[in-house]
């Protein structure tokens, strides 16, 4: 080889180091780190700067182990991925890593070996921890969306039993059950709509007596302080609502010219935290005195149902003047002052 050609290999030579310098150094959303034999770092280019924290300067001749989390080190974690590579050209490497600062991240790449006569290993990485936390919060809305779903249906198909059960023929039980499909609808939509996780009772109560055609004014008072229930007491608690006023509306204040209600409730105080007490009181009735001999899905709701699903304490009462309904429950404490029951 002449003098010319020797020139010509140098500068060849030369610029193929300058473009794979430009690559190491331009690429900075990946971590590109090799390394020799015994795994210590000889290459460290700028993304590994950003992405690890530490400086070229800082990290040359020390072991790449230092980005692996402690107990990864401990249980040997990087000398398998090198054996692996070894072993099968390549090693997956998806795992929390370490920062300078101690930070963990979730770094996601490959571990290739490097065969050009010394031995080493080449590992190009990059952060995806924001893919992976987004990839658990959809496996957690999944998960949640499945027990959402088993839930509901759980209450439908008690509800469509007990309405068959309690309905003297078809056209009563196509009534009753649409109104409280209707009002299982009515309490999801607003859960789903605010995106929250509880409803705020003044809003639940007003649905439901706006459901029924009735609106809070001069013969309806609604009052209280705020309150959010959670899901499931939210369910319980507007379908107890939904009986009452349909109840109200059939036979109690809403049926009558000069009938009045009132539903009021509290926060009084309980052995283990805060109680909610509500009070239906409907007057203005001509009502016989003594309770009803038949005993409806709504009583039952609200004799047992109530009690089992929220532990509550409940009473109905019957007089001249209309019904009297309290129920009473305890309550969880929630964020910024809200109660959430």
């Amino acid at each position: 080889m002449g003098a010319d050609e020797d020139q010509a290999a140098l500068l060849a030579l030369r610029a193929s180091a300058a473009r794979y310098r430009l690559i190491l150094e331009s690429s900075t959303e990946f971590a590109i780190i090799a390394a020799d034999g015994d795994r210590r770092i000889t290459e460290w280019n700028a993304g590994a700067e950003k992405i690890f924290q530490w400086r070229e300067e800082e990290v040359l001749g020390r072991r790449a182990d230092l980005i692996f989390t402690e107990e990864d080190q401990a249980n040997g974690a990087p000398a398998r991925e090198a054996s692996t590579a070894d072993a099968e050209g390549r090693a997956v490497d998806d795992r929390w890593h370490l920062r300078k600062d101690g930070a963990r991240f979730w770094g996601s790449g490959m571990m290739f070996p490097l065969r050009d006569g010394a031995r080493g290993y080449l590992k190009i990485l990059y952060d995806r921890t924001e893919h992976r936390n987004a990839e658990e919060r959809q496996k957690l809305l999944l998960g949640e969306l499945q027990h959402r779903v088993r839930n509901i249906l759980a209450v439908v198909r008690s509800l469509a039993r007990r309405t068959i059960e309690m309905s003297p023929n078809l056209q009563e039980f196509e009534q009753s059950f649409d109104g409280r499909l209707a009002t299982l609808a009515r309490t999801q939509n607003v859960l789903t709509r605010s995106g929250d996780v509880a409803l705020e009772l003044g809003e639940l109560i007003r649905d439901e007596l706006a459901a029924v055609g009735a609106s809070v004014g001069d013969r309806v008072t609604v009052q209280g302080p705020d309150v959010k229930l959670r899901r499931r007491a939210a369910e319980v608690v507007a379908l107890a609502a939904h009986e009452l006023a349909t109840n109200a509306l059939k036979h109690g204040a809403l049926a009558v010219p000069d009938g009045r209600l009132d539903v009021r409730w509290r926060l009084v105080p309980g052995a283990d935290g805060p109680l909610l007490s509500m009070e239906w009181r409907e007057r203005g009735v001509s009502f016989p005195e003594g309770a009803p001999a038949r005993k409806g899905f709504g009583r039952e709701l609200i004799e047992q149902g109530l009690p089992y699903e929220l532990g509550a304490a409940t009473s109905l009462e019957f007089d001249v003047e209309g019904l009297r309904a309290t129920i009473r429950f305890p309550l969880c404490q929630g964020d910024e002052g809200e109660q959430d029951a």
